[in-house]
């Protein structure tokens, strides 16, 4: 782990020590934003939405896209315990959210002006589809019936 042994002459590579000391810090403060939606709470009247940026910054009044949806929506009020009159947070801050449109928990909301690319808006109706499992036959619940399943924050 920290130096080489006899026992592996076979092995050139690093040692596990030398291997950590050679990763590059990722910069995640300069990647386009990243922020998971934990859950959202009416507090005073308000609807906010709380989680932990894990990349970028978003600023007040910023646009951002709701996913998996691709709906816009718009900050309108960043949201920390004590403290009042905030701009802009950064990564790591855990933060709540006043948006324009609904959100809900499991979603995540990204830049508008770094859209993430393969993340196509849906066109969805948010109306639960269903469908029948007649593959398990040999359980009498799942016999032929008609279900309701949810993926994530989706319905199947």
């Amino acid at each position: 782990m920290a130096t080489h042994d006899g026992r592996l002459k076979w092995f050139d590579g690093p040692t596990v020590l030398e291997a950590l000391d050679n990763f590059e810090t990722l910069e995640i403060e300069d990647k386009p934003l990243r922020f998971p939606v934990q859950d959202v709470y009416d507090i005073d009247g308000k609807r906010i939405i709380v989680g932990r940026i894990e990349a970028g910054q978003i600023k007040k009044g910023e646009g951002v896209y709701i996913l998996p949806d691709g709906e816009k929506a718009t900050v309108y009020s960043i949201e920390k315990f004590q403290a009042e009159g905030i701009e802009m947070a950064n990564t790591g801050e855990c933060i709540g959210l006043c948006l324009d449109k609904p959100v809900v928990r499991g979603q995540v909301l990204i830049s508008r002006t770094e859209r993430a690319r393969n993340h196509e808006p849906r066109t969805t109706n948010h109306e639960p589809r269903t469908t029948n499992h007649k593959r398990y036959k040999s359980h009498s619940l799942l016999d032929g019936g008609t279900y309701l399943s949810q993926r994530g924050a989706g319905y199947l």
